[in-house]
């Protein structure tokens, strides 16, 4: 009988002694100096994750850490993410972090006006993913089509914006949320707008990205929209010098009179009414001054070489402008 609770005072000794040192371990920080990152990617499994955070150093080693997470049933909710740890972060932290999958999201921001090509690779990078995995996506006719898109391209849909995108989220995830930001924009108010001014929106957008590639101050957006518009009202070439540079795959010089030869559809010196398509992505001002122009008589502009543009009403005030402007650049 002696014996008996000789052992369970022991055993009482030593639980509590285990219970102290777990509480003394799981409070201490094993984080020294700035900051740690725990990758954790799709298709991880346990022995990888483990092994991964005994080279942190964030438990002593890949045992406790597999035996804590059978335990407590971590293992079964570990999430996908990069997950960031301070040294103010005590192993308690830690561990209440992973079990509560507080990943860290990737801030993505795509400037309005860059084309497809331009795109992907800042989503790529981003998101430390390969450029192959967004160019297959965006080749894929059938994946467009299942966003809601019209169209066998995604040049215009990926809506210019800034985004949280939960790190280690998929290509798919990350396209989609993009495009959604699209339709969420485009209510049922903007779609009856655009067929009241007879466009869908694949030719909404279109319009829009002419838009956004001519106008570089952002007040003359609706005025270059009115120009456009009452081109397209009389069936006159919309001559839109960014289709031209779009269908030559971009320049890094400038537009050449030779240039504006090039037979393509995108070429608007060439062939009358709209492009097939956006020639880049428009952004939410240039959408609405593609639906509400500025009433006007214009329909030529020029650029007079601070970012602004003269706008014209004939072809003569037009020619007058331009020697104009080209007597000041001399």
């Amino acid at each position: 009988m002696k014996k008996a609770k000789i052992i369970t005072a022991l055993a009482a000794v030593l639980v509590l002694a285990i219970a102290l040192y777990v509480l003394f371990w799981m409070n201490t920080t094993p984080v020294k100096t700035g900051v740690v990152s725990l990758y954790i990617y799709p298709g991880d499994h346990g022995n990888v994750i483990a092994e991964r955070v005994d080279s942190l150093g964030i438990f002593p080693s890949k045992v406790q850490f597999k035996i804590l997470s059978m335990l407590t049933g971590l293992d079964k909710k570990l999430q996908v993410g990069r997950y960031d740890f301070t040294p103010e972060d005590s192993r308690y932290d830690i561990y209440l972090e992973l079990r509560a999958g507080k990943s860290e999201s990737v801030k993505i921001t795509v400037p309005e006006g860059l084309t497809l090509k331009r795109i992907l690779p800042i989503l790529a990078g981003s998101m430390n993913y390969n450029l192959a995995d967004f160019d297959s996506l965006a080749a894929d006719t059938a994946f467009i089509h299942s966003l809601g898109i019209k169209a066998n391209s995604l040049e215009g849909y990926l809506f210019p914006e800034t985004y949280m995108i939960p790190w280690g989220a998929p290509p798919k995830f990350v396209i989609s949320t993009m495009v959604e930001a699209l339709h969420s924009l485009m209510g049922d108010s903007l779609r009856l707008r655009a067929k009241e001014i007879g466009f869908d929106l694949h030719q909404l957008l279109t319009f829009a990205s002419l838009i956004e590639a001519e106008a570089s101050v952002g007040e003359e957006r609706e005025i270059i929209s009115s120009v456009y518009h009452n081109r397209l009202d009389i069936r006159m070439l919309l001559q839109c010098d960014p289709t031209v540079i779009y269908a030559l795959g971009g320049l890094d010089r400038r537009l050449l009179y030779k240039d504006l030869e090039i037979d393509s559809p995108y070429n608007t010196y060439k062939y009358s009414g709209l492009p097939p398509g956006p020639i880049c992505s428009p952004g939410a001002a240039s959408i609405m001054a593609a639906l509400y122009p500025e009433e006007t008589d214009y329909l030529y502009f020029v650029a007079d070489g601070t970012g602004r543009h003269i706008f014209t009403r004939t072809l003569a005030e037009h020619n007058r402008a331009r020697r104009k402007i080209k007597a000041k650049r001399n």
